[in-house]
């Protein structure tokens, strides 16, 4: 078991999409999960545009399914509650909510866009910051 949560990348406010910039980290961090033999079974995301194509950057194979808990204004505790524990599960979505869920399996990060904190039975194994 597996948690990965990320925060969506850079976006540009005005179309909700991933900025160029933001498009370009996200393909680093794909080669460095690559390079690492990181891939997930599942792939959740909120209903925002920013999640859906962050996480289309980053889910390989995976089966990939939006949730309406993952919005941002989402309860942590609730979203925390829907993640499953015995898959290698990413969830691509937003802050205030990440932190939030992040509290929930007992760590403080901070999720700047394109932040990765990775979770194993033990814990926090690594955050990744573009």
């Amino acid at each position: 078991m597996n948690i990965f949560l990320l925060r969506h990348g850079k976006y540009d406010p005005n179309t909700g999409h991933l900025s160029p910039q933001g498009i370009e980290e996200l393909k680093l961090l794909r080669q460095l999960l690559d390079e690492e033999g990181v891939y997930f079974e599942l792939v959740l995301t909120s209903p925002k545009d920013r999640t859906k194509e962050t996480a289309a950057l980053l889910c390989g194979k995976a089966v990939l399914k939006e949730m309406e808990e993952l919005s941002p204004s989402s309860d942590p505790h609730r979203a925390l509650s829907i993640i499953p524990r015995d898959l290698d599960v990413l969830v691509v979505s937003h802050n205030p909510l990440l932190t939030g869920i992040a509290t929930g399996l007992g760590e403080s990060i901070i999720f700047e866009p394109g932040t990765l904190a990775m979770f194993n039975e033990k814990g926090l194994h690594k955050v990744i910051t573009p």
